[in-house]
């Protein structure tokens, strides 16, 4: 007599769409916020976000010949994992991480002059849970009705992926999308002149980079993340899961003043060397004087403790500068006094640009 087998199902494999249409459910109840009238199908397209892209561009005074789009893709890396960890105790982690991310691609939008005015999120788990994809969809919300416009989150991705991931693991990946005019596109390599100044941004954490390195830190100094950071007298969680600050939201509001800025520089892998480097043309070179910010105890006691030499740190961390501006000398007074100071954001004159070999040296 041979033996009746059961029938194979996809949740049998380790997928659950019920549970996939619940975590969608909750999330769209935050996105809905953020949907304007050039969302088409707010209810939601069967397979894409269509957008009144015609509309808006009359609205926006922008001509089709002239405009101009920006796109950009991050991720959270390791991070999620962190948040999970201290879920039970601080679910706010898992909030402000959804948060920076959406905060980290709008900014680099922000970067090339560009307003960012469409995110999609991709949420790929072993085991879809929709409390915790509620908690990732309110700081992306969070994030994109921080902006004026507000940013729309149109649509995304969720995936399960049994057997591919660590059991409890979440990977959160953003895109955005940038609208202009090519008038207003920042061309660092054109605008930015030796004499122009160099104004630096306070964060008082390492944003969403270098969390691989911070964990092998707190594997040496033996701390879980329910234990205390020496830095900040607070949980590891609390310390290491911090909203960043939106600084899409500065230099949207720079530009609307009509501020003249030759470069912004995001601050993430990479350091200042890295991301200032880039927006520097051949012959100009930047100089920074360590002495015109403290770095913050965050950064000193990772360096201390792990050890980790100056140079690996200045290479892989911001150290306290999250966001980097260069501008004529005349403009810099109006961009912080004018906007950043009101608005938040605390500057600093980092240096200013020198005819010489293109790079970064600190002084």
């Amino acid at each position: 007599m041979s033996e009746t087998r059961q029938p194979l199902t996809y949740a049998a494999a380790g997928v659950d769409t019920a549970k996939a249409n619940a975590a969608l459910t909750a999330m769209m109840v935050h996105f809905r916020q953020t949907h304007n009238q050039y969302m088409l199908d707010a209810d939601g397209q069967p397979f894409a976000a269509p957008m009144a892209l015609g509309r808006m561009l009359k609205d926006l005074r922008i001509w089709p010949d002239q405009a101009v789009l920006s796109a950009t893709v991050d991720s959270a890396g390791t991070i999620p994992q962190e948040a999970v960890l201290a879920l039970d105790f601080f679910p706010e982690g898992m909030v402000n991480t959804a948060y920076n991310v959406a905060a980290h691609c709008c900014a680099d939008i922000a970067c090339g002059g560009l307003t960012p005015f469409m995110f999609l999120d991709m949420i790929t788990s072993t085991d879809m849970n929709p409390a915790i994809n509620e908690l990732i969809s309110q700081g992306i919300t969070d994030a994109c009705l921080e902006l004026d416009p507000p940013v729309m989150v149109v649509g995304g991705e969720l995936a399960q992926c049994p057997g591919t991931m660590a059991e409890g693991q979440y990977d959160i990946i953003g895109f955005a999308i940038g609208m202009g005019d090519e008038v207003w596109r920042i061309k660092p390599t054109e605008r930015v002149k030796p004499g122009h100044v160099i104004v630096g941004y306070k964060v008082g954490f390492h944003m969403i980079n270098g969390s691989s390195l911070i964990r092998r830190v707190l594997k040496v100094a033996g701390l879980g993340i329910k234990d205390i950071f020496p830095p900040t007298g607070k949980t590891v969680a609390e310390s290491l899961l911090q909203r960043q600050p939106n600084w899409a939201k500065m230099v949207m509001a720079q530009m609307n003043a009509g501020i003249k800025l030759s470069a912004n520089s995001h601050i993430t892998g990479g350091g200042m060397p890295d991301n200032i480097s880039r927006n520097l043309p051949e012959g100009c070179r930047a100089v920074i004087d360590l002495s015109n910010w403290k770095v913050p105890d965050f950064f000193t006691w990772l360096m201390e403790t792990g050890p980790v030499e100056p140079q690996e740190a200045f290479a892989k961390f911001n150290m306290g500068i999250g966001f980097v501006q260069i501008m004529p000398r005349m403009e810099a007074d109006r961009a912080t006094l004018m906007i950043a100071d009101p608005m938040g954001f605390t500057p600093y004159h980092l240096g200013e640009i020198v005819e010489g070999e293109r790079g970064v040296e600190f002084i």
